[in-house]
Parts: structure tokens; sequence; C-alpha cells
């Protein structure tokens, strides 16, 4: 799986450190999936559950929690925690394990499965915290230190933006216009 080269903001690459294997992981987007490559094996996990191209992606200071963005209808966030992914353990022992999504029924298109160790949940979208909060796409996401804090830009018009407190249930704290036009 390539790199995708035409992210709509932010840095391409991030990188983390699975402190249990003492190794580097590398995310980024390819198309609409999600990509952790661990260099050191060749290894990749594949983060499933967009339905269009990833817009913005954004790891947390300490490494844990990612954030992927897309484009399109419906346009949504997807936070994963990757602390489980890389410490999930599969029959063939490959440390970053993810299992494959499962397609829904919701407008959203295929999610996440329930039982994957990555996925923490959704924001925007027909069914995530704040539904139909995001226009046309995600243009720029980022995320507080601890990942407690997403704050994700819209590419509407007025690039509304919000910022979610996914530990209290994806709370909506603010909600401001940042631009017009």
């Amino acid at each position: 799986m390539g790199l995708s080269g035409d992210l709509y903001s932010g840095k391409q690459i991030h990188t983390t450190f699975d402190r249990s294997a003492r190794r580097p992981i590398l995310a980024y987007a390819s198309a609409a999936i999600g990509v952790l490559h661990d260099p050191g094996s060749g290894r990749q996990t594949f983060l499933n559950g967009h339905t269009d191209d990833i817009s913005c992606i954004a790891m947390s200071g300490d490494g844990k929690i990612l954030a992927t963005g897309q484009v399109g209808r419906p346009a949504f966030v997807h936070v994963w925690d990757l602390h489980s992914v890389t410490t999930a353990k599969n029959p063939n022992d490959n440390p970053l394990f993810v299992p494959k999504a499962q397609v829904t029924s919701s407008n959203d298109g295929p999610a996440p499965a329930s039982d994957s160790p990555a996925y923490l949940c959704t924001i925007g979208g027909d069914h995530g915290y704040s539904p139909g909060f995001f226009q046309r796409g995600v243009c720029a996401i980022e995320l507080s230190p601890t990942g407690r804090y997403v704050v994700a830009v819209g590419c509407d018009d007025k690039h509304r933006m919000g910022i979610w407190d996914i530990t209290r249930g994806g709370a909506l704290i603010a909600d401001t216009v940042t631009q017009n036009g």
C-alpha cells in the first residue's frame, strides 16, 4: 500500500513508538485507508472505515490516539486508539493486527468493527457524535497532547470548527466559524 501524497492539510506521515516492542510505527493515509506501518518488519495494518479519501490525519502528542478525517458526503472523523492496536495479537503473532471492518447499513458506509481494539468513535457523518457537522469534508484536524480533545475544521464555505471531548461521550464543547468563504 502506497503513501497518499495529496492530503489536504497537515503532515502526511506521523510517527509513534511502540514501547512494548521498542520500535517506531508510522501512520499515514492512502486513499480511504489509514495505514500503520512497522518499518522494522515491513508489516502494515489497515484502518478501515472511510468511504472516501482521507483528507487529514493527526496524532496525539503521546502517540496513543490517531484521528483521520475524510472528504465527501457524509464527511466525518474516525478516532483510533493506537496503543491497543500495537499491543493486540492475532494468531500469526502480528503485533499490528486489527480486525477487519464490518459493513453496516448506516449512511456513513463501512464502519470499523465494534470489537476492534483500535476504534474509539466517529465525529460527524450521519450517525457519529454531532451528526451532520461537516458539510463537504474535513480539511484540518488536530488532537490534544493526550488525545482527549479533537479539533476539526470543515471544508464548508465558513470553515466551521468544532472541539470535542471524546472522554465525555464526544461532547461538542466549542462550535465556531473560523473564516467566511
